[in-house]
């Protein structure tokens, strides 16, 4: 219900929705796609900062370590996937693991809110999934 709200652009019943799915939900499992929906809902009503941190939050809920990283190490990270042939992206592995699909699908929200509101996390959010398409 709340993302078919935020495809007509009901973006207070969104929030009405998630608030009482994210009380009501029992598990995180159950929570990320009212998470889901809220940040792209905060996103189109030009709230990137809040999107921001609630990826946050829920990357750290996800066990996944949010931590500086610099273009620097952005930089290296792309340095990899420059040397490579492609050979070696095709015998990259699937991601199997459900819970790196959902983290990576919240990294890429996340990208696109950081680069608009020109947040000091884009370098991580941008390294971190080009780790994970490499380890997974």
């Amino acid at each position: 219900y709340a993302e078919v709200e935020f495809c007509n652009g009901h973006f207070d019943e969104v929030g009405r929705v998630t608030k009482i799915i994210l009380q009501k939900a029992k598990s995180l499992q159950d929570r990320l796609r009212a998470y889901s929906t809220l940040i792209k809902t905060l996103g189109a009503q030009k709230q990137s900062r809040n999107a921001i941190e609630i990826s946050l939050s829920v990357l750290g809920d996800l066990e996944e370590p949010v931590q500086y990283t610099s273009r620097e190490d952005l930089v290296k990270t792309l340095h990899i996937f420059t040397k490579m042939d492609n050979s070696q992206f095709l015998r990259l592995k699937k991601m199997d693991d459900n819970t790196k699909g959902v983290v990576m699908k919240l990294l890429h929200t996340l990208s696109f809110h950081c680069f608009f509101s020109e947040s000091k996390y884009l370098p991580f959010a941008l390294n971190r999934m080009l780790e994970l398409t490499l380890s997974h």
